[in-house]
């Protein structure tokens, strides 16, 4: 039997074809074995939330001689219900993933090492790239998994992690962003080049059309909730104004961008420290990075608050604002570089005034799915879902806690004065 039939009898749920295969089979090769026979194991599907492509992990077994190794992968495939491709770009966001873990991560990376800067102390937020195809209809991301001490940890799909997790997404972030701010400096051509292929981009894994009309509908559809008029009243301005500003979101220029995620919503995993008795996070990392795009660091600290931070602690972000700062300005020193030269704190408010608004309009992107039973998410590995269908599922009549969440985000946000 083929390696592929095998592989299809073994995972038959799982979206892959001959060429996406054929990759798998070099692995053993890309990490530094010879090719004498591989086999594939199937494991259960790691990522439920995803509703654009399949997501599934496997065990490669590399055998040299008497020597053997397992590498888990993470293999994330284009759907195989085709007619979706004109709600969702699926080549470009594929193209766009690759790009970034191909080139942008490999540069920066490189550039961290040469830096001197402490591997502890360093940005390890991303998976490492394996292979990847780009051929239509065969797309396909493959990354080296990163082992079983790290972990998707919720204390419910709706939001709300503590605040020991969104500590260490912080830190993490900052990470990120000085290593950005450094290599943009020492490397303003390279950086440049990055941001002209990684312009524009996604709001979601849909054409952007279809984004901002779900924005709209699920904004509509929850004012009817808000008792206090003064609230309504800005959302309905929001919902004025929401196509513009995105946008300029996605097209404008400005100083203090770095490379931003676009989608840590439920995109992380995080590690936890191995002493006994201990479940203190020790880092936290970045999954799923089709979304990839330049701008503020805030898009990314906005979406993750709204759709992360419990009621308590949105209230309290001033702090977590200033966590975030005390630990880019840390982070920018280990490059010899003054945070204060490339984004003071006084400049992060002045950004989180203008732009956090961006986390409020992923909200109602994403939070009336992110709100659903797995079982009730759209697949567009449903092959037989047309396109109408698979959005209209995007925008359902919002449950409790869509509303209890949305009402949280909207009450912040006009008493912050960000809509």
């Amino acid at each position: 039997m083929s390696i592929y039939k095998s592989y299809r009898k073994m995972c038959p749920d799982v979206i892959v074809n001959e060429r996406v295969t054929n990759i798998i089979k070099t692995v053993p090769i890309r990490v530094g074995y010879s090719t004498i026979r591989v086999t594939l194991k199937t494991d259960k599907l790691t990522d439920k939330t995803l509703t654009s492509c399949a997501l599934t992990a496997l065990s490669v077994v590399c055998r040299k001689g008497c020597l053997v190794d397992i590498v888990d992968v993470s293999v994330k495939s284009s759907p195989k219900n085709e007619k979706l491709r004109e709600c969702i770009p699926v080549e470009r966001l594929f193209a766009r993933e690759a790009f970034f873990y191909n080139t942008v991560l490999v540069d920066l990376v490189e550039f961290q090492r040469d830096a001197g800067a402490k591997k502890e102390e360093g940005f390890q937020g991303a998976p490492d790239l394996i292979a990847a195809s780009l051929d239509e209809g065969e797309e396909a991301i493959i990354v080296r998994n990163n082992g079983s001490e790290w972990t998707p940890r919720y204390e419910k799909w709706v939001g709300e992690l503590t605040k020991e997790h969104v500590v260490a997404v912080l830190k993490e972030f900052a990470r990120f962003h000085a290593l950005c701010f450094a290599f943009g400096k020492v490397n303003p051509e390279k950086f440049e080049g990055f941001k002209m292929e990684l312009q524009g981009g996604y709001l979601s894994g849909l054409e952007n059309k279809h984004s901002l009309k779900i924005i709209h509908e699920n904004l509509r559809n929850t004012l009817k909730f808000f008792s206090d008029e003064g609230v309504a009243k800005k959302l309905k301005k929001f919902d004025e104004e929401v196509d513009n500003f995105m946008e300029n979101v996605l097209n404008g220029s400005r100083d203090g961008e770095v490379v931003v995620h676009g989608d840590v919503t439920t995109n992380m995993l995080f590690c936890y420290e191995k002493a006994e008795e201990s479940h203190a996070v020790s880092r936290a990392k970045f999954t799923n990075w089709q979304l990839v795009k330049f701008g503020s660091p805030v898009f990314d600290l906005a979406v993750f608050f709204f759709t992360n931070c419990s009621s308590d602690d949105l209230s309290n972000l001033e702090d977590f604002l200033k966590e975030y700062h005390i630990h880019l300005a840390t982070s920018c020193k280990e490059f010899k570089c003054d945070a204060d030269d490339f984004f003071s704190y006084e400049k992060l408010q002045e950004h989180w005034i203008k732009y956090a608004k961006f986390g409020l309009a992923l909200t109602f992107l994403n939070f009336g799915i992110l709100s659903l039973e797995f079982s009730k998410r759209p697949n567009a590995n449903v092959e037989d879902l047309s396109c109408e269908e698979f959005l209209e599922s995007f925008v359902r009549p919002p449950n409790d806690d869509f509303i209890r969440k949305i009402k949280d985000v909207a009450k912040y946000c006009v008493a912050n004065g960000l809509v």
